[in-house]
């Protein structure tokens, strides 16, 4: 089973801030997003994160007590696959930039999985076959894999233009602006609540791979 997981993260040894003047300079670590991989036959979880380099977190898949003992603080949510994507969906029928913004960030993820398809229909095999490769024709396979994923996103850059809408959007009053802000907040809200019929419970935490 995967499930999307939200956790605190410990905060790190070293953190250095960039404070303005109307910025609290005592900020704690915000929220990471994660999967988390259950086997039930097995009872084993493991965690996939895929963004944690940002965070100077370069393990991209370890088992749930080995992530937790070194980077997580505690787990807060764990909801079903497709919840944060269902929410970026409805973010980018908003009107304004930010939809605009969100959008893009839609568009470059299935640039991604464009390339992946390409690939995968080219060399007739899927990302678990690939995992269970020999080390050397891993390596073979990996390469040809990001090559064409690379291919696919510079196509996305290349064709991705928004300059209209953009220009339309600093047309428009004050006023609208100011209402796409609010709905935004609203949608957020919506999200928090919906987020917390997922909260963990101390005691539903993986606590092991034993």
């Amino acid at each position: 089973m995967i499930e999307e997981a939200t956790l605190t993260l410990k905060p790190p040894s070293k953190m250095s801030l960039i404070v303005t003047q109307n910025q609290n300079s005592n900020r704690s670590c915000k929220p990471h997003s994660i999967f988390q991989v259950t086997s039930a036959g097995l009872n084993r979880v493991w965690y996939l994160d895929s963004t944690g380099a940002q965070l100077n977190i370069h393990t991209t898949c370890a088992t749930a007590d080995e992530y937790m003992t070194q980077y997580g603080e505690r787990v807060e949510y764990l909801a079903p696959l497709g919840t944060s994507a269902n929410f970026y969906e409805k973010m980018c029928t908003l009107p304004g930039l930010g939809a605009l913004k969100h959008a893009q960030g839609r568009e470059g993820v299935r640039a991604v999985k464009k390339g992946i398809e390409e690939w995968s229909k080219q060399t007739g095999m899927k990302l678990p076959a690939l995992l269970r490769l020999p080390d050397e024709k891993y390596a073979a396979n990996e390469k040809e894999l990001l090559d064409m994923v690379r291919r696919s996103v510079k196509r996305f850059v290349v064709l991705w233009d928004c300059r209209e809408e953009v220009d339309e959007q600093f047309r428009r009053p004050v006023s609208a602006h100011l209402a796409d802000h609010e709905l935004g907040e609203a949608m957020f809200k919506e999200y928090e609540v919906l987020c917390k019929k997922y909260v963990v419970k101390t005691w539903d935490m993986p606590i092991g791979n034993e």
